[in-house]
């Protein structure tokens, strides 16, 4: 039994970028000769620009399509109180910093890996208090909620996460879907598993869309194809898991999770 847990890139179930390149090659007819290629080579630039391309894009649509892979957790620790105490208030954490309803702060940052958060918690700063979460908003943000203690409910837009404001410095923990690292060599691990076909196929489309678009669209719909098994295999995996619907009105009033 080893001692600490297998590194991304050890086991089959992930596979490379010159294995994604190899099959990339194949769908543009381009290993007539050898698997290398003549065009989709491993030393021309272009190469690792269509790479990429395919790479982001099939993130992408994983993403939206709620297949959650490259998880990260950080921790934003004392986020300080609204400033201006008002239903109308919105604070929000961005690449840029952290706005508290009226002042610019430099920190806390949004992840500059991050492509969507999945789950967000929250305590009281300076507590030991175990970690509640957070409501993800169902159509914005309420406009009637009075600030207090908690931040109770956030929403995702234009690339950073709006809260009510608390009138209490928090603490909040996100779970989050990161970007994978660039894949710049041969050797480089595609680290989340069984999506090299579709990487392939989006690979593919990417170079060939500028020269061909009508084979293009084929390739392309290869790649949604590979996509959508993804998103199925994802699907059946959630529908093991017990759920139970969560209650919504009825309360009269909303005063957010018990600390």
């Amino acid at each position: 039994m080893p001692s600490t847990p297998i590194a991304v890139g050890q086991g089959t179930a992930y596979d490379t970028a010159e294995f994604v390149l190899q099959h990339a090659r194949a769908a543009i007819n381009d290993v007539m000769q050898d698997q290398d290629g003549e065009i989709l080579t491993d030393d021309w630039s272009g190469t690792w620009i269509y790479l990429e391309q395919g790479k982001r894009l099939v993130e992408h649509e994983l993403a939206n399509n709620g297949v959650e892979f490259n998880i990260k957790e950080v921790v934003f620790a004392n986020i300080s109180p609204v400033a201006n105490v008002d239903p109308t208030t919105q604070v929000w954490i961005s690449p840029q910093g952290y706005f508290d309803g009226t002042n610019n702060h430099v920190n806390p940052q949004i992840p500059a890996d991050l492509v969507i958060p999945i789950r967000l918690w929250e305590r009281f700063s300076g507590t030991t208090n175990p970690f509640a979460q957070i409501t993800p908003a169902i159509d914005g943000l309420p406009g009637n909620l009075m600030q207090v203690q908690q931040f109770r409910i956030w929403d995702w837009r234009g690339d950073a996460i709006y809260f009510p404001g608390a009138t209490q410095a928090n603490d909040v923990r996100m779970r989050y879907v990161s970007y994978s690292p660039q894949l710049t060599a041969p050797d480089s691990v595609i680290p989340f598993r069984r999506s090299a076909m579709a990487i392939a196929f989006m690979t593919a489309w990417a170079f060939t869309n500028p020269r061909n678009p009508a084979q293009a669209a084929t390739l392309y719909a290869m790649a949604k194809t590979e996509i959508d098994q993804i998103i199925s295999s994802t699907v059946r995996r959630k529908q093991r898991r017990g759920i139970q619907k969560r209650a919504y009105g009825g309360q009269g009033s909303w005063e957010g999770p018990v600390f």
